[in-house]
């Protein structure tokens, strides 16, 4: 009995130091659930410091470095945790996921094909080794011809004449490139443009025709078709299009590369937002909070410190339930802001929030933003007041980074991963640029981010405003932004208007299985609601392929229908975008 009872005091003993040097870990795990990376990895090196073989810890650190870009780091600890478990295939299909995201497709696919042949049923490594193979061979992949118009139904123009088919000087046409411009043209379209590669082979996979992108865009097409007789004497290929898009006429682009630059000049990537012409406007700023006190203080003198007109903005701090309730003189500053506190005591409703801000305000510009961020760009009233002066545009996010120098949002993406918005370059390095430099200039988006959106206020009260019914906490500014859409109105990602953002720092990602549930809920209402249109992203070209949460993983090729039908869906006229009075 004696010896029972002293091996039972051993093992609780042994639990509870082992309790206390998971502290590490714990406090890893929080950090990490909270976006605070960094923090996450020190605490699971100095937790492995004391435990050293604690597997599990350091399977997470691995997740963690891969998270924050520091592949390396993460694939040269995997290979040691792999030489204790050589026979776990997990362990190989994370290896395999690694090389790919650096890059290195041929190696991947060589674990993905040892793992095959150790275990032909698995699926993970038979669907990734199949999308690699897919994505290695569209370079060489023939590409479809274009369709008999008979086979469309309805649309096509008989007798339209041929179309003027002009490149950019050194351009090469690849054979089918005529064919497809023909077809384009004969369907009723003024112009059509396709992709290219450039001098040495680099993709140039475009967005679907929109104005302001193509004024944005450092590698415009290469070739263009126009009907007979719209090309004036002297204009290329970009001056073409745009003269096309500005007229409202019908535009079209194909998903093909059906060309190469010999000649490419890299254009300026920028859009410096237009001064307003007539008396700046005041806009109203609305930020919800629950406590964090010092995170919000940041971002109230941040929005004054940055500001070219402080004196303009009216910031309402909504106080959904703070312990110690929030004074305005504490959050005023040394920019004497003007700042309201309304005080709301209810369950947390994002979309009720800010909608019970706006109540009894009519600034023309309204501004939604989270508490846990701080503004780094001079000016960014004045560029947000550039921006919405312009009656295309009708909803402007901003570019959005960790504060380790990652990025955090650069627009949102339909259609990513299982068909659900992502946000577009999560977690990339804040250098990189992204395909066509999509994450660091100004251009179209299909959504964008609640933490930082700004809007005009007569397109809020045209859509009622935020969902707070259906749509509470997660994808009421997705839903936003696809009504301003609807409605003929531009959604302009602006990277030069640019602020920190620790994601749900305050009240961390969906945990418990409540929000889980709720989370999942809201989803399942956003792609109902939309249907189609929520299923593709008109400003991600349709041959990138995603893998995870990667939208820019690989490309692949498509079928004639498949081209057909995203020149069809997304093709610009001025129907399509009508003008606000």
């Amino acid at each position: 009995m004696k010896n029972l009872l002293a091996r039972k005091n051993r093992w609780l003993t042994q639990r509870r130091e082992a309790a206390r040097e998971r502290f590490g870990a714990a406090a890893g795990d929080e950090a990490r659930r909270f976006n605070r990376l960094d923090e996450a990895i020190e605490h699971y090196q100095a937790h492995l410091k004391r435990r050293p073989r604690d597997f599990g810890i350091r399977l997470r650190l691995v997740g963690v470095l891969r998270e924050v870009g520091r592949l390396a780091e993460a694939a040269a600890l995997l290979e040691k945790l792999i030489a204790r478990r050589p026979h776990e295939l997990n362990l190989q299909a994370i290896r395999a996921e690694i090389f790919d995201e650096a890059g290195d497709q041929e190696a991947a696919e060589r674990i993905y094909a040892a793992i095959l042949h150790k275990d032909p049923s698995n699926h993970t490594a038979a669907r990734a080794t199949a999308q690699i193979r897919q994505a290695l061979s569209a370079s060489t992949a023939a590409l479809p011809p274009p369709p008999p118009d008979s086979a469309l139904g309805q649309g096509s123009i008989e007798g339209s004449g041929d179309p003027l088919v002009i490149t950019t000087p050194g351009t090469v046409l690849r054979d089918e490139a005529t064919g497809w411009f023909a077809w384009a043209i004969r369907q009723g379209a003024t112009a059509a443009y396709a992709d290219h590669e450039g001098p040495n082979r680099e993709i140039r996979l475009q967005a679907a025709p929109h104005p302001l992108d193509l004024a944005t865009n450092p590698f415009p097409p290469s070739a263009a078709a126009f009907a007979p007789d719209f090309l004036r004497e002297g204009e290329g290929v970009r001056t073409g299009l745009m003269r096309a898009l500005a007229q409202g006429e019908t535009v079209v682009h194909l998903p093909l590369i059906l060309s190469r630059q010999g000649d490419e000049r890299e254009l300026p990537t920028s859009m410096p937002a237009a001064m307003p012409t007539k008396k700046p406007v005041r806009l109203l700023v609305v930020i919800p909070t629950r406590d964090s006190t010092s995170e919000l203080a940041v971002m109230v003198n941040s929005l004054g410190a940055w500001a070219a007109r402080p004196e303009l903005l009216d910031i309402v701090v909504v106080d959904n339930g703070s312990q110690t309730p929030l004074r305005q003189d504490a959050l005023r500053g040394e920019h004497k802001l003007a700042i309201d506190v309304l005080r709301v005591d209810e369950p947390f409703n994002w979309s009720r929030l800010n909608n019970l801000a706006c109540v009894g305000r009519d600034q023309p510009i309204v501004v939604f933003a989270n508490n846990d961020m701080e503004m780094l760009s001079l000016h960014w009233d004045d560029r947000l007041r550039g921006l919405l002066d312009d009656e295309r545009v009708g909803v402007v996010g901003a570019r959005l980074l960790y504060s380790n120098g990652l990025l955090q949002h650069g627009g949102i993406v339909m259609g990513g991963r299982h068909g659900e918005p992502l946000h577009d370059g999560w977690r990339v390095c804040a250098q990189d640029v992204g395909p066509m430099h999509r994450w660091v200039r100004s251009r179209p988006a299909t959504a964008v981010t609640g933490g930082f959106l700004a809007t005009k206020r007569s397109l809020f009260d045209d859509v009622r405003g935020f969902d707070e019914v259906n749509l509470p906490v997660s994808c009421s500014d997705v839903d936003y932004c696809l009504k301003a859409g609807a409605l003929g109105q531009t959604v302009l990602y602006a990277a030069e208007i640019e602020l920190f953002h620790h994601e749900s720092l305050t009240r961390g990602h969906a945990h418990t299985s409540e929000e889980k549930k709720l989370a999942v809920k809201e989803m399942h209402t956003l792609l109902d609601r939309w249907g189609k249109r929520a299923a593709y992203d008109p400003m991600r070209n349709p041959q990138w392929e995603t893998r995870g949460v990667r939208l820019y993983a690989g490309r692949r090729a498509l079928t004639a229908e498949e081209v057909v039908e995203w020149a069809l869906t997304t093709q610009y006229c001025a129907s399509d975008h009508p003008v606000r009075e």
